[in-house]
């Protein structure tokens, strides 16, 4: 028995080539419409990639502030807090 790898590749292919979100009603033969309706979804579909792409970096990326107020705190709280959060720690 002999298994074509290559057919599933074939039809990924031409799956792809075809594929199209954009179809005229009633549906068109006409090759130039075609085209436009294959290159519209290849962009859209770029772009859709595109920005959820930008969209999961921006928010894997982002940085969190949380604010948390210790009362009267004891010198060695806030020395460890200071050699913690030296950048950010604030007394009022």
């Amino acid at each position: 028995m002999h298994v074509d790898l290559r057919e599933p590749w074939k039809k990924l292919k031409f799956t792809v080539k075809n594929f199209n979100i954009f179809p005229t009603i009633p549906l068109t033969q006409d090759e130039y419409e075609l085209r436009n309706q294959h290159v519209s979804t290849r962009l859209f579909v770029i772009l859709l990639i595109l920005s959820f792409t930008v969209l999961i970096l921006y928010t894997s990326l982002i940085n969190i502030t949380q604010t948390i107020t210790v009362t009267s705190p004891t010198i060695k709280q806030y020395l460890q807090l200071y050699s913690t959060y030296a950048q950010t720690l604030s007394c009022d």
